[in-house]
């Protein structure tokens, strides 16, 4: 499943921001594709959280990058029941 733009907030002082489009990967399954796709909002709300504990120096760094990845996927399958996401592809990164 595609998501929107995000454009986010780092927890840097003063804030940086990231953007991303993300797609987040799944075994198609009905029950689990109408859940996922009615809790889309409350998603992006869980993925504006982790970046928002997530530091600029960190984040620039391939280490960084890929613990972003899991822990998006993380926060994405706790609010998940009927399936959980396998994958998150960054489509987009841009780091300011």
């Amino acid at each position: 499943m595609d998501l929107p733009y995000i454009e986010t907030d780092t927890a840097d002082t003063p804030p940086r921001r990231l953007g991303l489009l993300i797609t987040l990967m799944y075994m198609p399954n009905h029950g689990f594709s109408k859940e996922i796709n009615s809790k889309k909002d409350a998603l992006i709300r869980s993925i504006k959280t982790v970046v928002g504990t997530q530091y600029h120096r960190d984040l620039k760094t391939v280490e960084g990058y890929e613990k972003l990845r899991e822990d998006i996927l993380q926060a994405t399958n706790k609010g998940l029941s009927r399936g959980k996401v396998l994958k998150v592809l960054f489509r987009e990164y841009q780091l300011n």
